[in-house]
């Protein structure tokens, strides 16, 4: 649906019986993500994937290794945890960022990882 993110009427119609919303904001909209969270919370949407569609922001070292867009996605998800807390709301980070972090190993050896990362909260399953 085509509409204004701060327009919350907009955003009611567009979550309303909807289980899901997965969210593709581009890094340079991160923000963006705010008003969508809050609406998709209010319309009862029972699982939110953010748009961390890159590496695996949860990582210190490269929050810090990329600044900024890392710590704005931060910012959401820490929000989502907040309204997660009421257990009828959760949320789900997807990661795949391998392009990229091998790019951060290549420069920074510390975020190298072999590893699989499944990050969310442990509210409600869908």
């Amino acid at each position: 649906m085509k509409g204004d993110y701060n327009d919350p009427k907009f955003l009611a119609a567009t979550f309303a019986n909807q289980d899901v919303v997965i969210c593709t904001v581009s890094p340079t909209a991160i923000e963006a993500q705010f008003p969508l969270v809050e609406a998709a919370h209010k319309a009862g949407v029972k699982r939110f994937i953010p748009s961390e569609f890159s590496s695996d922001t949860a990582r210190d070292n490269l929050v810090e290794f990329v600044g900024p867009v890392y710590q704005n996605k931060r910012a959401v998800i820490g929000r989502l945890n907040e309204l997660a807390k009421d257990g009828k709301f959760g949320w789900t980070a997807i990661v795949c960022g391998v392009f990229f972090e091998s790019e951060c190993w290549l420069k920074n050896p510390i975020a190298r990882t072999n590893n699989f990362t499944v990050h969310a909260n442990r509210g409600i399953g869908l």
